[in-house]
C-alpha cells in the first residue's frame, strides 16, 4: 500500500492528505501490511533540523506519511507548486491569516496532537493494541485514562515513562504485544528510538513520534484557542505563554521561509 500524493520540501516527502484520511490510511498499515511502518508530523523547525541531522533526514524520508504540522509548510508547498515570484510569496506569507484558505497544495495543517487522537480513534474501531512511551510526571498514564474515557473500546496495553536508553522497555513492549507505538521523547530522540528499536518488536506494525502530545492530551499544557489555530497563529500563542521558545519560533517563522525563498 502506498500513499502517492506527496510534495517534497527540502527533499522530504510531505503528504498532501487530510488529517482524517491520513489517520485511516496509516492505521491500515497495522491491519493489512507486514513489516514496520513509520509516520511523523514534522513542522518547519524539524525540517530545518533534518538538514543538519542525516539520521533524522533518513528517518523522515523512510516514513510512509509525513503530516505537515505548520502553516509555513503549507505556504512553502504552495510557493513551489504555483511557482510564485518571491514578491508574491512574501505577500502571501505576510497576510497568511487571510490568505491561507486559498492554498490547496497541502489541504490542511495537521497538528500532531489532533492526528494522534484520530489514529487512536481508528485503532479503537479495529481492536488494535497501543503502547504509550515517554512523557514525564505521569502524563502518559493520564493520557491513557483520558483516551479510555473518550474511546471505551480502545486497547492501551502499556504505558511507560522509561528513558529511551532503558533496554528493559523492549521486553515490556514485547510482552504487551502492542501493534501501535507512540513515542514522546521529543525530536529527534523519539524518531531515532523508533529506527533503532522497532525491529526488535515483532508485534509492532506502525509507530510515530509525537513530541509533547501527551502534555496536551493530559491537560498539562493548554493549546492555543481555536481562533489562533484557525488563523495559523498557534506559534504566537506558544510564544506568549512560553517566551523562552523564541529561538525555536524564529526558526519556524523567519529562518524557514528565508531558506525556502532562496533554496536552489
Amino acid at each position: 500500500m502506498t500513499i502517492s500524493s506527496m510534495i517534497k520540501i527540502f527533499t522530504i516527502p510531505i503528504a498532501q492528505i487530510s488529517r482524517k484520511e491520513g489517520a485511516k490510511n496509516f492505521v491500515k498499515y497495522a491491519e493489512e501490511e507486514k513489516g514496520h511502518f513509520f509516520a511523523s508530523t514534522p513542522n518547519a523547525e524539524i525540517l530545518l533540523k533534518a538538514q543538519k541531522n542525516p539520521k533524522l533526514k533518513k528517518f523522515l524520508k523512510s516514513c510512509v506519511l509525513n503530516f505537515p504540522d505548520s502553516v509555513s509548510m503549507q505556504w512553502a508547498a504552495e510557493y513551489q507548486a504555483k511557482n510564485w515570484s518571491k514578491i508574491r510569496a512574501v505577500f502571501e506569507l505576510f497576510f497568511l491569516p487571510i490568505r491561507k484558505k486559498k492554498w490547496k497544495t497541502i489541504p490542511e495543517r495537521v497538528c500532531g496532537s489532533d492526528v494522534f487522537e484520530d489514529i487512536c480513534e481508528e485503532a479503537s474501531k479495529k481492536n488494535l493494541k497501543i503502547f504509550l512511551l515517554g512523557g514525564l510526571g505521569g502524563v502518559a498514564e493520564k493520557t491513557k485514562n483520558n483516551l479510555e474515557a473518550d474511546y471505551p473500546e480502545i486497547q492501551i496495553v502499556g504505558v511507560s515513562e522509561a528513558s529511551p536508553n532503558d533496554i528493559n522497555i523492549i521486553e515490556e513492549i514485547n510482552k504487551s504485544e502492542a501493534q501501535i507505538i507512540f513515542t514522546a521523547y521529543g525530536c529527534p530522540t523519539q524518531e531515532l528510538w523508533i529506527v533503532e528499536n522497532l525491529k526488535h518488536i515483532p508485534s509492532a506494525r506502525i509507530a510515530m513520534g509525537i513530541g509533547g502530545t501527551f502534555d496536551f492530551y493530559a491537560g498539562k499544557i493548554i493549546r492555543a484557542p481555536k481562533s489562533f489555530q484557525k488563523l495559523g497563529l498557534e506559534w504566537l500563542w506558544r510564544l506568549i505563554k512560553e517566551p523562552k521558545r523564541i529561538g525555536r519560533i524564529l526558526n519556524a517563522v523567519v529562518v524557514f521561509p528565508f531558506k525556502i525563498l532562496f533554496a536552489k
